[in-house]
């Protein structure tokens, strides 16, 4: 079964998903990018640590964006959980929103 949480804690310190002298997932939030381009940052070095689940990385994608919208904040209340399942499951039962959301993931990795 999937962890909303443990995807959650995998966003957050920095020397977990970067290495060397790249910005922080913080400092990337908090900079003048794009919430496009800070989206494609932090998926593009969160998802080797995801794997290859298609629940997982559809999973991954909703809580960042989620996240980068300000929608949910670090603790997650039952309504958050709630919306989080409910738009999850929506993409993976559309094979056309899950296979859009898995060439996103896919082209972050080529």
């Amino acid at each position: 079964m999937d962890s909303i949480e443990s995807h959650l804690r995998m966003m957050e310190p920095a020397n977990r998903i970067t290495e060397h002298k790249e910005p922080s997932p913080e400092e990337i939030l908090s900079s003048a990018l794009t919430k496009h381009e800070q989206f494609t940052f932090i998926l593009k070095r969160l998802l080797p640590m995801i794997g290859t689940r298609d629940t997982d990385i559809v999973l991954a994608e909703v809580l960042l964006t989620l996240k980068l919208e300000g929608i949910i904040g670090h603790d997650l209340t039952q309504e958050d959980l709630k919306l989080i399942h409910i738009i999850r499951d929506s993409v993976l039962e559309c094979p056309e929103k899950k296979e859009e959301a898995l060439i996103i993931a896919k082209s972050l990795l080529a």
